[in-house]
């Protein structure tokens, strides 16, 4: 039964939207509510109110005293009957099953029991935006009482700012909560309730900072009883945490010699400790022996102490992170400098810091008698600047809008919580929840253009100093492959430093020497620098012409007004000139695009690039312009502030798109290509400059480390074995060293290539690809990943699929829509429903389902867009062969990760189904690249219906087989 609900204009006043423009917590009642609240919760027959029905009603009045805390008073629960039957995979994931409800009242025959339960009391929910539209959409209408749910996110996320899910399943881990009834609905209040009880009890005693901060920007809050001292004493004051003098850091990093000295008696100690870790220590704390771990330790360790230059594949189930760590500890323990490890993604980083280390740590501690420390650095933006968000804190202070004073204090508590926020950990809820957030991350960012360095009041704790105090202070400083190519001084120097996700460093490399402009960047900064067309009252946000207007008139003496006012008027007329230099090339592009492609490259000339020079000196007068300004600010208001911050930020993008055009426009060197990009989604275009060979950028980088280590599951491609090193100009040594397999990959896996198919990208292909996935979910019952490399495509099989197999109880999860559905498909197949995982390119590397979870890996095709775009067209050419020596290589390490989803474990049986006939219809020479790439694994290329009757079968037989 659908219902069309209508809210009255002063009830949706009282709530804030969140980013799909559902109603969320009210924004600011009388703290006196919150002395007695209902803690709520449903279990409904699907997320969609408009589609689904309420199956069960928990709740708990609760009583709340800031003097000793909450307490329940009473506890509700009632099963509901739904109109229509439940849904087998709710009844799986609730245990409410159909013959639970059939006996129940029906919602309407319930709701007095409900409403007078519920009654007029104050109602929590956690994440509240379901509780709220199912309420205003089932309950509302029956009895003509409009409810308000409070969200106990809000609170939760100011008192863990740094949890990165602020699920209430993370908070009941939290809260160390075990049970086996959750997802039913009195179940979770109680929970919720015992996560706010301790919640209130670690604000008492571990964060009396947040008493004072949520007095000055949230008296008016719901939640403000909840941050109130038990005592009424005056609270503890906190201080922002430093970590150390720099300065003094730094200068001791500079004294330590080039080329750390290893004595034979400090080397043999090394050797004998990663003998004992990996014997004794590791196995002590959970970690088995893994043979191929000892073997790379030692070649590390050895590597390290001889400065050489070492790649080494270390196949899936080496360990390769512990193997590296251990010596890594260890040599930095004995030479007193810090080991860099490079990683491709911040998740690797975050993953080693959080995982990794503290299992080392706990094994090696005793052992050597002091701590291992480790710390991450990122790019600077990561972090947070001090001095902006208190600059920003006193301007919001008396916002009218609720949410920027919010978003402030969840900073400011950060803040007080860790010496150096790094802003990308934020949660993805919190961000989406909370929509003044981004725009205050955005305005608190640190940067190279505004960074003071030691005159700034805040240098002492700056987090962005903070990371380097703290690195400088470490053993293993774990760093990302982009940063390592840009290295700030104030960093510790690298000496031996470990890349791991080695295969990714060309292009890392390549993105860190390169130059890109953007139209819609230009534009939409241009936009924000000039006058709005109308000035309407209730405008959410300044525009940041109006922000430099107000700043600008604050200033004195009254004779800078002129000045400024004058060089204004000539900023708008450059601003002015931008927009016409971009409206012509609007109109030239489309003609002068080749009808065949959206981009072109080295040469370009004639009249597209005489625009582009005509836009280059639009932008040069802006740039010329806003030092001018600068200059003249500098002279009035000697203090650093908002001004000087937004002119400089303003005035640095600037700048770095002039170096872009003047690059783009004359004549650049053969090592270089100039790409004019056009896209057809938005119709806006895009210039790169970009390195064609990155060795000769990376000559002076890789002299100055003493011992360079790459590592990947995937450094070879099946018939080179160089390929990796010759690309980045690094040279080995000795040659590659290939670890081998912890697992018996002849005997655990298949990959099938079906040869009856359309050719990828066709419609065909993809109803193929659909009707065959289907089959392989409902004979394996699940247990079933599928990667595509187009979310257009992805999107497309998501909603078929889903529509195909949801009614049949199998339950589709897509990383598209949902970050986490990794852990939803794992967890489903644990209690016992059928999953399937359909995951865009990000699943095709450092996903890890190992066990009975994931038996099938179905890969769309085998992919080109790698080897498609025109640097990678410009770099195939410079090789003898570019299929074979450039192409071939690129595509196998990229089929090689993903055939690496499949296989995590000793016990681990399945196939891979590579959706791609054209192998079968390929040359000798190009077929051998693709089954040596694969091996030991056995490639078959057979129909799909043979593919399927196998697929089955090998499972079960293989698994049986391992088993016994």
């Amino acid at each position: 039964m659908r219902l069309q609900v209508s809210f009255r204009t002063n009830f949706i006043k009282n709530y804030r939207l969140n980013n799909f423009g559902f109603l969320m917590s009210p924004v600011t009642h009388s703290a006196d509510f919150m002395q007695r609240f209902v803690i709520l919760d449903f279990e409904t027959t699907g997320l969609d109110p408009l589609e689904s029905e309420i199956i069960e009603v928990g709740a708990t009045r609760v009583f709340f005293d800031p003097a000793t805390g909450p307490v329940i008073d009473k506890k509700f629960s009632q099963l509901v009957r739904p109109s229509h039957p439940v849904p087998r995979v709710i009844s799986q994931l609730t245990g409410i099953s159909q013959e639970m409800v059939e006996t129940q009242p029906t919602l309407q025959e319930a709701l007095p029991a409900i409403t007078d339960f519920l009654g007029t009391d104050p109602l929590v929910a956690h994440n509240s935006t379901m509780e709220q539209r199912f309420l205003d959409v089932h309950v509302t209408p029956l009895n003509h009482q409009q409810y308000m749910v409070h969200n106990s996110v809000d609170p939760l996320a100011l008192i863990f700012p740094d949890h990165m899910s602020v699920s209430l399943d993370s908070f009941r881990r939290w809260a160390h909560i075990h049970r086996e009834d959750t997802h039913r609905a009195l179940a979770d209040c109680e929970d919720l309730f015992i996560v706010l009880s301790k919640a209130w009890e670690h604000v008492q005693t571990a964060r009396p900072e947040l008493f004072k901060l949520v007095q000055r920007y949230l008296h008016d809050w719901w939640w403000a009883p909840l941050f109130q001292p038990r005592s009424l004493g005056a609270a503890t004051v906190a201080t922002l945490p430093s970590a150390g003098d720099l300065d003094s850091l730094r200068k001791q990093d500079a004294e330590i010699e080039t080329t750390p000295a290893v004595s034979t008696e400090q080397f043999e100690a090394i050797q004998h400790g990663i003998q004992t870790a990996f014997a004794e220590d590791l196995p002590r704390v959970g970690l088995s022996l893994r043979p191929a771990q000892v073997e790379m330790a030692q070649s590390v360790a050895s590597t390290f102490h001889l400065g050489e230059r070492m790649a080494l594949e270390a196949p899936t189930g080496t360990g390769k992170s512990i193997a590296y760590l251990v010596p890594a500890a260890l040599m930095a323990h004995q030479t007193g400098v810090p080991v860099v490890i490079a990683t491709h993604s911040k998740t690797l980083q975050d993953q080693l810091l959080e995982k990794d280390i503290p299992l080392l740590e706990k094994a090696l501690s005793e052992k050597l008698g002091k701590p291992t420390r480790a710390t991450t650095v990122k790019g600077q933006d990561n972090y947070l600047c001090l001095r902006k968000l208190h600059e920003v804190a006193d301007q919001l202070e008396s916002s009218p809008m609720w949410e920027d004073r919010w978003s402030v204090a969840f900073l400011l508590s950060y803040a007080f919580l860790s010496n150096r926020v790094e802003l990308d950990k934020i949660s993805r809820f919190v961000r989406s929840s909370f929509q003044g957030l981004p725009l205050l991350i955005d305005r608190i960012k640190s940067h190279h253009t505004t960074t003071l360095g030691p005159p700034c009041r805040f240098y002492r704790q700056c987090h962005f100093f903070n990371a380097a105090r703290v690195a400088h202070q470490s053993q293993v400083v774990i760093a990302n492959h982009a940063l390592v190519f840009s290295w700030p001084q104030h960093l510790p120097k690298i000496r031996n430093i470990i890349f791991d996700e080695a295969h990714h460093l060309e292009d890392q490399i390549t993105q860190a020497n390169s130059l890109e402009l953007r139209e819609a960047d230009i534009s939409s900064a241009v936009e924000r620098l000039m006058p709005a067309p109308s000035a309407g009252p209730g405008r959410r946000h300044l525009r940041d012409f109006e922000k430099l207007e107000r700043l600008l008139g604050d200033l004195s003496p009254s004779s800078a007004h002129a000045t400024h006012a004058l060089t204004g008027e000539v900023l708008a007329d450059s601003f002015a000139q931008i927009k016409t230099r971009l409206r012509d090339l609007k109109e030239m592009l489309p003609s002068s695009i080749p009808k065949k492609g959206d981009h072109v490259t080295n040469p370009l000339e004639g009249p597209l690039l005489d625009r582009f020079a005509e836009l280059r000196g639009s932008v040069l007068s802006v740039v010329t312009h806003f030092q001018t300004l600068e200059t003249l600010v500098q002279k009035i208001s000697r203090k650093p502030d908002g001004l000087s911050d937004l002119m400089r930020t303003y005035a640095n993008r600037f700048e770095t798109w002039l170096e872009t055009l003047n690059a783009f426009v004359d004549t650049v060197t053969p090592d270089q290509l100039r790409t004019l990009h056009w896209t057809s989604p938005d119709w806006t275009w895009r210039l790169s400059v970009e390195p064609i060979n990155v060795p000769p950028l990376t000559e002076a980088v890789f002299r100055d480390m003493h011992a360079v280590v790459l590592t990947s599951a995937t450094l070879s491609t099946g018939t080179k074995t160089d390929f990796i090193m010759q690309r980045i100009g690094l040279k080995l040594s000795q040659p590659l060293r290939v670890l081998p397999s912890p697992f018996r990959l002849d005997q655990q896996a298949r990959v099938y290539f079906p040869t009856d198919v359309a050719s990828p990208g066709t419609s065909e292909h993809l109803a193929s690809l659909i009707d065959f996935t289907q089959s392989v979910v409902m004979a394996l019952a699940g247990r079933t990943l599928l990667l595509l490399t187009s979310n257009v495509r992805m999107r497309k099989a998501v909603e078929e699929l889903r529509a195909r197999l949801e009614p049949q109880g199998v339950e589709v999860f897509d990383s598209i829509s949902d970050p986490q559905a990794h852990e939803g498909f794992r967890t489903a197949f644990h209690e016992g429903r059928r999953a399937l995982l359909v995951g865009s390119e990000r699943y095709g590397e450092g996903l890890d389902i190992p066990g009975d979870a994931l038996s099938c890996v179905i890969i769309e095709k085998i992919n080109e867009a790698m080897t498609r775009g025109p640097l990678a067209q410009a770099r195939s050419a410079k090789t003898k062969f570019g299929l074979y020596d450039y192409e071939f290589p690129l595509r196998m390490i990229w089929l090689r990760q993903r055939i690496g989803r499949l296989i995590r474990s000793t016990t681990d049986t399945g196939a891979v189904v590579v959706f791609d006939s054209r192998p079968s219809r390929w040359a000798p020479a190009s077929k051998s690249h693709v089954f040596r790439a694969i091996a030991p694994i056995p490639v078959e290329e057979l129909a799909r219906g043979d593919i399927l009757k196998n697929l089955e079968y090998f499972s079960t037989f293989a698994g049986s087989q391992l088993k016994s």
